[in-house]
């Protein structure tokens, strides 16, 4: 008798290990359509509060494809330029961004080859922010005339 409870505890607690993986593969494609969707229409604090979402592990970012984590990194950027704290949301972007690099970076370039102009300026800058990232973690030091050179840049592709 006590071993068909301990068998039935056990299945039972596999049962809810397995349901649970499933939930958050769905939970973080149903966070990435209610960023788009709150995107689309112009509703930056409900795309906002979706991003706080996963990044703060109500998602799990593990069950979150590459594709959506280099569209997520995009849409960050995007937030960061119509936000009140565009350095918490493209230091989520840089997140994002690194994650789906490091995950699969073929996939990753893949996708962002295939951007449009107008995003194509988000990814510039998380490209440029993760250099300097990378860079400081190998010993490289930039000057402020480095710093200069790149602020010139970055306007240049806003115009």
């Amino acid at each position: 008798m006590r071993i068909r409870h301990h068998i039935s505890a056990a299945l039972l607690a596999l049962f809810v290990l397995a349901t649970a993986g499933c939930a958050s593969d769905i939970d973080a494609d149903e966070a990435v359509k209610s960023i788009d969707s709150a995107m689309s229409l112009g509703d930056f604090k409900t795309a906002q509060r979706e991003c706080d979402n996963l990044l703060s592990g109500k998602t799990s970012l593990d069950s979150v494809s590459v594709e959506h984590l280099c569209h997520l990194a995009v849409v960050m950027a995007e937030l960061a330029e119509n936000d009140q704290s565009p350095i918490d949301n493209t230091a989520q972007a840089l997140l994002y961004y690194r994650t789906a690099l490091d995950r699969d970076s073929i996939a990753a370039m893949e996708y962002f080859r295939a951007l449009d102009t107008d995003d194509y300026k988000h990814l510039y800058t998380l490209k440029e922010l993760l250099g300097r990232i990378t860079d400081r973690e190998d010993g490289v030091i930039y000057t402020s005339d480095d710093y200069e050179l790149a602020g010139e840049e970055a306007d240049s592709l806003r115009q």
